[in-house]
């Protein structure tokens, strides 16, 4: 009855595995798919901003302005080129822009990760098997009661 009992489960352990395994390649799938629409994406805009001037000025005197203590009376407001709030803005925007590149590539790498574990598992899951079948193997031979000795 033990054996059947073993047998039973074992195959609803595979059954719950392979399931388990489907969804998780499904999982890395859908990741790795947003990864590389996202940093299409990504470099699209980036790339935009590096090759038209015009633009990428404008988003440095934004983020500038940010920047800037704007004082009480805004017609003596200073102008986003004053100080260092310029360079701070373009500092701020590569390291932005170095992470949002970033992204994308730990999103690749995380969903290709995943998907390698999930087709290894078998080969892993029998080894796991094997070594505790071998372990409990040898917790048997150890519990048995040696033999009387012969005269």
């Amino acid at each position: 009855m033990g054996l059947n009992d073993f047998r039973r489960d074992r195959k609803q352990f595979n059954r719950l595995s392979y399931r388990l395994r489907t969804v998780l390649l499904g999982l890395s799938a859908l990741v790795i798919a947003i990864s590389v629409v996202l940093a299409i994406v990504i470099f699209s805009y980036v790339l935009d901003i590096a090759t038209h001037p015009v633009k990428a000025k404008v988003l440095v005197d934004r983020w500038a302005t940010i920047f800037l203590d704007t004082p009480a009376n805004p017609s003596a407001a200073a102008s986003p080129f004053d100080g260092p709030a310029r360079w701070f803005a373009v500092i701020t925007l590569i390291v932005l822009a170095y992470l949002l590149i970033r992204i994308p590539l730990l999103m690749l790498q995380m969903g290709t990760q995943l998907m390698m574990s999930c087709q290894e598992d078998n080969r892993q899951l029998r080894n796991f098997v094997r070594q505790v079948l071998q372990d409990i193997k040898a917790g048997e031979d150890e519990a048995l009661p040696p033999p009387p000795p012969s005269e």
